[in-house]
């Protein structure tokens, strides 16, 4: 396994990784979110990932922005040689002690540290996508994906369904639902102009306690936004679905999933400031 400490993150001459992210993703994001996502559901949601990949055991996969490895791991253990790539080294250090056969990677997601075309599949879940300021860099994640993926391998992507989270949108949610008495409340904004969806998380412990704060901000594409930014990246795209367990979306949907492949033909030139070829072990 790669250290998640040893590991490159990013390159140089662009946009640095937006504060938001490196603030959001750490502790009190395990707080929040891993009681919803973890167990039961991440396997089921790895066991369809898996079968939209049409990959048998032995294939290499890239879980882009693993996280803390909730993918990974029933990947791995599914027979796939699986490596995981996060910029949170507190998540990343979730997903070593989770699994300490996945190998992980710290790196930014536009410049990947891997070779060239060294891939059979690769996976971006839970709305990992949209983290910059500008469409052209979400642009150079995904021809990072197109690079590191063979020929006609595939690409899963789930990110939110744009129709459903307008319609459904409240600015206000409150979670009482936590142990010990946590209380995590949602402020919401959306910009209909520039498809930006923002959320502050506060987590109150008691009555009495002092909210800490967490931000979080997306690009939320609509699904003809994301199908021309795949195929601008060169990806062919197979299907859109409306989960990674369902067929087509609905207006009720509130996640979509977009299962492309690199088109065949000249490899795409790597945005990357540098590649190492991930060892096949």
């Amino acid at each position: 396994m790669t250290s998640p400490e040893q590991a490159g993150s990013g390159g140089s001459g662009t946009e640095p990784v937006v504060p938001w992210c490196q603030a959001f993703f750490a502790e009190d994001y395990l707080t929040v979110f891993g009681p919803f996502v973890d167990g039961e559901r991440a396997q089921s949601e790895a066991a369809a990932v898996q079968g939209l990949l049409g990959l048998g055991p032995g294939a290499r996969v890239l879980d882009l922005a693993c996280g803390q490895g909730r993918h990974s791991s029933p990947l791995r253990a599914a027979g796939l040689d699986v490596v995981g790539l996060d910029l949170s080294a507190v998540l990343l250090r979730t997903a070593a002690e989770r699994d300490p056969d996945v190998r992980l990677l710290r790196a930014d997601m536009r410049f990947l540290p891997l070779a060239d075309a060294c891939v059979d599949g690769v996976v971006n879940l839970f709305n990992a996508f949209g983290y910059f300021s500008s469409d052209e860099q979400d642009l150079d994640v995904l021809r990072e994906v197109v690079r590191v993926l063979r020929p006609g391998a595939r690409f899963v992507q789930e990110v939110h369904h744009r129709d459903a989270l307008v319609r459904d949108w409240e600015p206000r949610t409150v979670h009482p639902t936590y142990a010990d008495g946590l209380v995590v409340t949602e402020e919401r904004r959306w910009d209909g102009v520039a498809g930006r969806h923002g959320v502050t998380y506060l987590l109150q412990q008691g009555s009495d306690g002092v909210p800490r704060r967490l931000d979080h901000e997306l690009r939320v594409y609509s699904l003809t936004e994301l199908v021309a930014l795949h195929d601008r990246a060169g990806l062919e795209v197979l299907s859109v679905r409306g989960a990674l367990e369902t067929s087509s979306p609905s207006p009720d949907t509130p996640l979509c999933v977009v299962v492309s492949r690199r088109r065949p033909g000249p490899r795409p030139l790597s945005s990357a400031s540098s590649c190492a070829l991930v060892p096949s072990g």
